[in-house]
């Protein structure tokens, strides 16, 4: 019970945001318009970069992404299709198959790593969810836009989007620092980067949830779509940690590969809400917000006591946090 009031009391000011979010769009005409691309292509892919190109890379290291990019793929994959059979509606689909797919690792899940672990353990978080950033930059993004355009002009918008090149490129500088010592004669050079990014980190905190605020203030109608939010969270809450704990059970008791400080980090972004990127994309592909902003914005109020919960049954039962 401790754990419980404890997380609940330290998740409370992400809320405090949303709402400042919610202010800024509503009273001081804030758009989302203009905060969607700077998130997409400016402070994704710094946030993305710095935690890579920081982290000891092995083959350990590398297989990290491979988890969340094969769940949030396959999620958005299924109900992708069980949005065009029971909806009969493309860009509803797809706005489902990103309710699915795209979790809220980075906004949510990394302050709340941080309430449970200190900083050290941000290359780790980063290359965990950058198995969900190529998700949303290639297969999330794709499917969601071919649900509106073509496939051609989804492929392009696709293609467009930089976060999967910069997270290759850092893993090439990493790689390439480390083979080469030469490259330590830039070491100045490169503190003084390294400081001018750590801005970006408390930034994409900041900006990703003051997009809920700033999707929830430009929802036109508060009309609840209770059969769409029921297989969102349903995608979500059940389907998404469900994935995470057979996947935890098989590494802990059969074959050992994860230590248990990387299997708390992957239990704890499984279980955070939908991604407010959903209300990035759909705002950049120029989708209907309405429904996935209020879907969002619930899964985030319903996480406020969802996380705290699942975090006293792993504290009880195995002894993590």
């Amino acid at each position: 019970m401790e754990v419980f009031q404890a997380l609940i009391l330290k998740l409370v000011p992400l809320y405090f945001i949303i709402l400042l979010g919610f202010i800024a769009g509503k009273w001081l005409r804030v758009e989302r318009e203009s905060i969607a691309p700077l998130l997409l292509y400016i402070v994704v892919p710094v946030v993305s970069f710095k935690g890579i190109v920081e982290t000891e890379i092995s083959w350990i290291t590398l297989s990290y992404p491979i988890f969340f990019f094969v769940v949030s793929a396959s999620l958005a994959l299924l109900f992708f299709t069980i949005g065009k059979k029971v909806f009969n509606d493309g860009e509803k689909a797809g706005l489902l198959s990103l309710c699915a797919g795209l979790a809220n690792v980075g906004y949510f899940g990394l302050p709340l790593l941080f309430l449970l672990f200190d900083e050290s353990i941000l290359g780790i978080a980063v290359l965990l969810m950058l198995g969900l950033a190529i998700h949303e930059s290639s297969i999330g993004f794709f499917i969601a836009a071919s649900g509106k355009h073509s496939f051609k002009e989804a492929l392009f918008k696709t293609l467009r989007l930089p976060a999967i090149y910069t997270s290759l490129l850092a893993v090439a500088c990493n790689l390439l620092y480390k083979c080469y010592p030469v490259l330590q004669f830039f070491d100045p050079m490169i503190d003084s980067l390294d400081m001018a990014m750590d801005k970006f980190v408390g930034a994409y905190t900041l900006l990703g949830m003051l997009m809920i605020g700033l999707g929830l203030s430009q929802v036109r109608t508060l009309k609840l779509d209770l059969q769409f939010m029921s297989f969102a969270f349903f995608a979500k809450f059940i389907c998404y940690p469900l994935m995470a704990v057979i996947f935890i059970i098989i590494n802990k008791y059969y074959f050992p590969i994860y230590d248990d400080v990387v299997l708390q980090i992957l239990f704890l972004l499984s279980i955070v809400p939908i991604g407010a990127n959903t209300i990035t994309i759909a705002t950049e592909l120029r989708m209907d917000t309405d429904t996935v902003s209020i879907t969002v914005l619930l899964s985030t109020l319903f996480a406020l006591v969802y996380i705290p919960f699942l975090v006293s049954v792993g504290t009880i039962f195995l002894g993590w946090f």
